[in-house]
């Protein structure tokens, strides 16, 4: 397995973990985020923000249309499934996985797929501590953990 060293390793790639990947590297640091799932953006992508903002401006649209006079002179109000209108707001958590993809591969941030833990120093010993959001590693005081189960995005 190949050894890679970090000056700053962020667990998550939710909004959080991006913006503390984004302005390590900004300020020449070399950066990995380790993420649990398959795909980045966290749950603000996946289950909040993103699809219930994808959700609502879809049917504003329906609204819209169905209620603008200018629309009604070329035909009757039209009417949506809420299967459609998912497709729609999974079209739009596709594009932002893409761009925060696209991100972090254009300010070279290494993706790494798995679960990670903080570790601490106990006197001679290292043990997992609560998972944190971001740590940095100060190559000369922690040691190197292998983390077999993670594999690149």
């Amino acid at each position: 397995m190949a050894e890679h060293h970090y000056d700053v390793v962020v667990i998550g790639a939710g909004p959080s973990g991006e913006g503390a990947a984004m302005n390590a590297t900004k300020h020449g640091k070399r950066v990995a985020i380790i993420e649990d799932k398959p795909t980045v953006g966290g749950n603000c992508t996946h289950w909040g923000t993103i699809p219930s903002k994808a959700l609502r401006h879809s049917v504003k649209q329906i609204i819209t249309f169905n209620t603008n006079q200018m629309f009604r002179d070329i035909g009757e109000p039209r009417w949506f499934s809420f299967p459609r209108v998912l497709q729609n707001a999974q079209k739009v958590i596709g594009k932002q996985v893409k761009l925060r993809t696209q991100f972090y591969s254009r300010n070279r941030v290494d993706l790494i797929n798995g679960r990670a833990f903080s570790w601490t120093r106990t006197g001679s010993r290292f043990v997992a501590t609560r998972p944190l959001k971001c740590f940095i590693s100060n190559r000369r005081s922690l040691r190197p953990v292998p983390v077999h189960t993670c594999r690149r995005m």
